[in-house]
């Protein structure tokens, strides 16, 4: 059931759920646009991104009447390389010269005939873009039917998803409700409360060893109002994942305070720095760590910033990823799917 409102977007009143949505080209080809979330008592917004191809042909003077261009599917032979397929239709190039046509994306052979010679073009159609195509009736263009042409194929449009993965998100449209995007299945989690953020940092948990762990710097949040027992500015939960004493400003009397060590990437449990692996952090940015070889203490990974946030419960899960969030419109999350957890 589809109507269009008064800004000429079309609405679907539809049960709520995920959906794909199928919409044909210029050709009659169905092309489909996946996962748009509809929620119970909510608007979502789909933003259905086709694309424009513009062919133009230069003709001898002498050619009759507009040109005629010929579409043809494309198949590939190896990678990069197409060879014609099949027709597809055939167009007329206006007298403003040019003819605008959606097409579903794939690769495409546009073909002008004059004096029974051909003249073609070929092009790899996207989403989302205005492409132009000039076909020139002369030696430049001209082609046999046994012709090879060699296309880009262009890499897979990063979505909202894939752009988000790993971070928290706040509908800054409502109640500043929070949504984890997990790194896998870039799905967005809803975290209800500190028992639903726990149970996803358990079910999202990547095991990790203390030395790997060691390469990712340790992040901090002045937000946060947490006991300080030696007021060495490091707090007691951190100390507890850390190892250091929690009742010694400075655990390994090597007159540096810990606080001061840990956050200049020095070692407050011996000499020397910490094995900071920038490219090691990059890697896990977004992910949410468990210590295989402790007690499982969890921490996560700022995208932001690559450090990694102790979460020791549910209720510091839940403050470090609203803290930690981001700021989004309902029409963007509407982009991202609903996961969840078993």
């Amino acid at each position: 059931d589809t109507e269009t409102d008064s800004e000429g977007e079309i609405v679907i009143n539809h049960p709520s759920g995920v959906f794909a949505l199928v919409t044909e080209d210029d050709l009659g080809n169905e092309y489909t646009f996946f996962d748009t979330n509809i929620e119970p008592k909510k608007r979502s917004y789909k933003t259905i991104q086709t694309n424009t191809t513009r062919i133009r042909a230069n003709v001898p003077s002498d050619y009759r009447g507009s040109p005629d261009v010929v579409i043809y599917s494309m198949k590939e032979d190896s990678p990069g390389r197409y060879y014609r397929n099949e027709k597809e239709d055939k167009i007329e190039v206006k007298d403003v010269g040019y003819y605008d046509i959606v097409l579903r994306p794939g690769p495409y052979l546009f073909v002008v005939v004059y004096d029974k010679l051909e003249y073609g073009k070929a092009l790899y159609a996207e989403n989302g873009k205005l492409q132009e195509i000039t076909i020139n009736v002369n030696i430049s263009d001209y082609i046999v039917s046994s012709d090879m042409f060699y296309l880009n194929k262009p890499e897979p449009q990063m979505t909202l998803a894939d752009k988000l993965s790993g971070s928290i998100l706040l509908q800054v449209e409502e109640n500043g409700e929070a949504w984890y995007v997990d790194t896998t299945d870039k799905k967005r989690y809803y975290m209800k409360d500190g028992e639903v953020a726990y149970e996803m940092m358990r079910s999202f948990g990547l095991g990790i060893k203390n030395e790997d762990l060691a390469k990712i710097p340790v992040g901090f949040d002045t937000r946060f109002d947490e006991e300080d027992s030696d007021n060495d500015n490091l707090p007691d939960k951190m100390e507890e994942a850390l190892g250091t004493n929690l009742n010694s400003p400075d655990s390994d009397g090597d007159g540096f305070d810990d606080d001061l060590e840990v956050r200049n990437n020095f070692n407050p449990l011996g000499s020397g720095k910490l094995p900071i692996d920038e490219v090691f952090s990059e890697k896990l940015k977004g992910k949410i760590l468990l210590q295989v070889e402790e007690r499982g203490q969890a921490w996560y990974i700022n995208p932001d910033d690559g450090k990694r946030y102790y979460m020791k419960d549910g209720e510091s899960a839940y403050k470090i990823m609203r803290y930690l969030s981001l700021g989004i419109t309902n029409q963007n999350l509407s982009q991202i799917s609903i996961g969840n957890i078993d």
